[in-house]
């Protein structure tokens, strides 16, 4: 949990210092993230239901 954890601090940090360097690429990471932050949700419900 730790690892995806840190990979979404990660991302969100990579957008916000890739937004006044290029828009265009800072708005190509947020459906990545969005992908990261489900599958954040998925493993935390698994860890949950499976402890």
């Amino acid at each position: 949990m730790i690892i995806i954890l840190v990979m979404d601090i990660v991302v969100v940090l990579l957008i916000k210092r890739s937004l006044p360097i290029s828009q265009t690429a800072a708005w190509l990471l947020v459906p990545y993230l969005a992908w990261l932050l489900f599958a954040t949700y998925l493993a935390t419900g698994v860890a949950l239901l499976n402890h």
